[in-house]
């Protein structure tokens, strides 16, 4: 399961609605569907350039950033682009034209049915169909420029994101009379007492998966992630020196994000979006988690404490 790029997804979902949507539009050409008009000519900076360089900047306070100003092709340094009274934002919002003046701005629907709709990847693919839809319509011409920033677009939106569980400093047991060497020892027999089979660990299935297609193999991560929650929950209740305590709630939260991205990962099936996206917040809070213990090993070897090997210092720091 390497590999997996967000944008990379993106991509190939804007690659998928292209081909859809001229499928789509040979197949209803002769319905007449409105096309919008395109009432400004202007030059404008790249918003693949816009988006880099400053992605929260909105010039003229009407809440669309510049860079979606540039992606609509509206005024950046004007509010109310089409000229109707109602600011550029409130347009999108309201799913009207930001660059046709009122009351004819309204974007053109497709005619398919309207079905209900719950899954991450079907609210993904709705809403980009539909900007997909827009931004043709104002006359941007889709090439390999465009499909990118509208890509990166998109990966500012919060499609990309599932839930956490995040603790902050204050829900740890920070105690002064807890040395270095007794919390690296404890953290040690934590992880000695939640190591699971080595067959039966994750990347065991994900690889079994990826071999068989069978939703049933995805089952069986329910037993790392009962394991993960544990070791979790355990760690959560260690004393921890102050020094540590940073360390010890990164490991923590990291935990809390390979919980998550497991759990999301077992939809990927019948949610295809929902379960990448799963996918890459578990590798992400590995690497995390990785980064953690060096920070430790660091503060270890600063304070020249040295543990015996298979001791719980010793598999804290370096592992089984």
């Amino acid at each position: 399961m390497d590999g997996f790029s967000a944008k990379r997804l993106v991509l190939i979902v804007v690659a998928l609605i292209v081909v859809a949507i001229s499928a789509f539009l040979v197949l209803t050409k002769e319905g007449g569907e409105e096309k919008f008009e395109n009432v400004i000519v202007q030059e404008q900076q790249s918003f693949t350039e816009i988006l880099r360089a400053e992605p929260e900047k909105d010039s003229d306070s009407d809440g669309l950033k510049d860079w979606q100003e540039a992606l609509w092709q509206s005024d950046k340094n004007n509010s109310d682009t089409g000229g109707d009274g109602t600011s550029d934002g409130e347009e999108v919002a309201d799913n009207r034209n930001p660059i046709k003046a009122g009351p004819d701005d309204k974007m053109a629907q497709n005619n398919t049915a309207v079905t209900t709709e719950t899954t991450l990847t079907e609210e993904f693919s709705k809403d980009v169909f539909a900007q997909y839809l827009a931004l043709k319509d104002s006359g941007v011409e889709f090439n390999s420029e465009t499909e990118l920033a509208f890509a990166d677009s998109v990966l500012n939106s919060n499609y990309l994101a599932i839930p956490i569980q995040e603790y902050a400093l204050n829900d740890l047991s920070v105690a002064n009379n807890t040395s270095p060497q007794e919390y690296a020892e404890n953290m040690g027999l934590l992880l000695k007492a939640h190591r699971l089979d080595p067959e039966k660990s994750e990347t065991v299935i994900f690889a079994e998966y990826s071999q068989t297609n069978d939703p049933a193999v995805l089952e069986l991560l329910n037993a790392p992630i009962k394991n993960y929650v544990s070791l979790r929950d355990s760690i959560l209740q260690l004393e921890v020196p102050p020094d540590l305590a940073d360390v010890h709630l990164e490991f923590i939260n990291s935990l809390g994000g390979i919980i998550s991205g497991l759990a999301s990962s077992q939809t990927i099936q019948e949610d295809p979006l929902l379960g990448v996206v799963g996918i890459t917040v578990y590798q992400n809070s590995v690497l995390a988690i990785q980064q953690t213990l060096e920070q430790a090993r660091n503060f270890y070897k600063e304070k020249n404490i040295i543990f015996e090997q298979k001791s719980g210092g010793y598999v804290f720091l370096y592992g089984l």
